[in-house]
């Protein structure tokens, strides 16, 4: 599998803003409708921006999951659409699928998103989770209500992590 600096430049050229987060999730704003997301390498796109949801037939290639959040004050049903985008995509990660979630800038809602992934499929905390988001995709993830809601997520034991909650 190439690497994040390639499979980076291959983004910018195929049309997307997109940063590895990791070597299988990566982050960015609103795509280009036809197959620049397949182009990049990616099998799935998690489309987070509420304003920015058109069906998945135009993007050809990937897997479309909507995940139709606001960037608003935290509330129990942006969470709960989050967390379920979220467990879709960490399921195809871990059956080695790459992902790009996105929204309007790439900053908030798929952060929040990436974030959830990371814990789900790594089992570190919310908050080691924003660090490495903020690290990977600079001004990412300055919703205060979200990072509030992620640092409230702890770490999931080893033996646990076939079962997270919140």
């Amino acid at each position: 599998m190439p690497g994040a600096a390639v499979l980076e430049a291959i983004a910018f050229i195929r049309g997307l803003q997109a940063s590895p987060i990791t070597r299988t999730l990566s982050q960015g704003s609103a795509p280009p409708y036809g197959r620049a997301v397949a182009d990049a390498g990616f099998d799935v796109l998690i489309l987070c921006a509420s304003e920015f949801q058109p069906p998945a037939k135009l993007f050809p290639g990937v897997r479309v999951i909507h995940c139709d959040i606001d960037d608003a004050p935290m509330s129990q049903e942006i969470w709960t659409r989050a967390r379920s985008a979220a467990q879709e995509a960490a399921a195809c990660i871990q059956r080695g699928d790459r992902v790009l979630s996105t929204c309007a800038f790439g900053w908030n809602r798929s952060g929040l998103v990436d974030a959830m992934i990371q814990h789900e499929v790594e089992g570190i905390s919310g908050a080691e989770a924003v660090r490495r988001i903020r690290a990977k995709q600079p001004g990412a993830l300055t919703n205060a209500s979200f990072v509030r809601a992620l640092k409230a997520v702890p770490a999931i034991p080893r033996r646990s992590r076939s079962s997270t909650s919140k």
